[in-house]
């Protein structure tokens, strides 16, 4: 997998900042964003002039191939004896460790690993940097996009009364697998009609039934960067009048929060966005989650398009932006798309329609993906 050398530079950067010899990085994407390696079970030890990746006999060859810059030091088990043992050689006397993904019960692995060394806690280093992405990432998103919608649109052919929520959601991860995807970014969310009030749902053998609304909430991984896209259909034909309402409400959120979308505005303001709108056409009580979040090697990421998150939009951020409508037994209304903050405002890169009429099923779609 390809990764910029230009991210080891900037994490190297904080470590003199804060005054650290050595950054242990256990998170298993932050792994991947750093040296490329695309396995599992392995930490990094990165010195101010050193690169390692610590696995077992099982990615030795694997690393080696994928991350040729990189020294693979092999264990024998998942501890962090391996990681203290290389670290001790270079003299290595204050650590930073990713405190959100060390536990309470490993902390004590890595107190008998680093005897005398300083342990530093560090919150999100490496997620604040994923969070801007360079132009190869967003080619990578583009891509996903590209199969995303690919996907769902040849699913559309099977979105018909009879067949079963979890048969449709299985086709559609076949078809991302056919279409270049290493897997789906989550388990796809297909609700039909009350269903689909529970924003995340499990789909179940229940059988599509004519007039259904169905919501499809779904994303393909490609080169290890995801998707995510939302819309909900309407099978007969026609859409009932409180469903339009709903429809109407939920769209226009989505276009005032994404007009919101620019450099220097907060994401907490993003998110005031959708929720005053939807306050306006007394919808703010069925609205149940945050208007979006960031994405790149996880569906989920930083920043939280939310009421509690302050982070200052940046070009190169990709967020979603997803308001919904939810009123519990009889159905809810979600439309997501992904958008870029750029240096001027935001690109949208989904492209999927999202007008009410292109979302009513009345045999094949007359319109076509446009992708760029």
């Amino acid at each position: 997998m390809w990764t910029n050398p230009a991210r080891l530079k900037q994490l190297r950067a904080h470590m003199r900042e804060k005054g650290l010899d050595a950054f242990v990085v256990t998170d298993e994407t932050n792994v991947r964003y750093l040296s490329g390696f695309t396995g599992d079970s392995s930490a990094l030890l990165i010195t101010d002039d050193r690169r390692y990746i610590v696995t077992d006999g099982r990615y030795m060859e694997e690393c080696e191939r994928e991350c040729p810059d990189w020294k693979v030091v092999e264990r024998q088990e998942f501890t962090f004896e391996k990681i203290g043992e290389t670290a001790k050689k270079h003299g290595v006397k204050t650590v930073g460790i990713e405190a959100h993904h060390v536990t309470v019960g490993q902390m004590r692995e890595v107190r008998r690993a680093f005897k005398k060394t300083r342990i530093r806690a560090t919150r999100g280093v490496v997620h604040r940097m994923r969070m801007i992405k360079d132009e190869r990432e967003i080619e990578l998103i583009r891509a996903a996009n590209r199969v995303g919608e690919r996907g769902l649109y040849q699913l559309l052919s099977d979105l018909r009364p009879g067949r079963t929520e979890a048969v449709l959601a299985a086709r559609l991860e076949l078809y991302f697998r056919t279409l270049g995807a290493t897997r789906e970014s989550f388990p796809c969310i297909l609700a039909a009609r009350q269903t689909s009030s529970i924003p995340h749902y499990h789909p179940t053998l229940r059988k599509i039934r004519t007039g259904d609304p169905v919501l499809v909430d779904s994303g393909a991984v490609v080169n290890s960067y995801c998707s995510d896209l939302t819309r909900v259909f309407f099978t007969n034909g026609a859409v009932p009048p409180k469903w339009e309402v709903m429809y109407g409400a939920v769209l226009e959120a989505n276009r005032v929060a994404t007009e919101a979308v620019r450099p220097g505005v907060k994401a907490i303001d993003v998110d005031k966005a959708a929720r005053e709108y939807l306050k306006a056409v007394g919808f703010d009580k069925e609205f149940a989650h945050s208007t979006g979040h960031g994405l790149g090697m996880n569906v989920h990421e930083p920043p939280r398009i939310s009421k509690w998150d302050r982070t200052v939009l940046k070009p190169g951020m990709v967020i979603t932006i997803e308001p919904g409508v939810y009123v519990p037994g009889f159905g809810g209304v979600r439309i997501e798309d992904m958008v870029m903050v750029t240096e001027t405002g935001r690109e949208t890169i989904t492209t999927f329609p999202k007008d009410l009429d292109s979302m009513i099923l009345r045999g094949k779609p007359k319109w076509r993906l446009v992708h760029k």
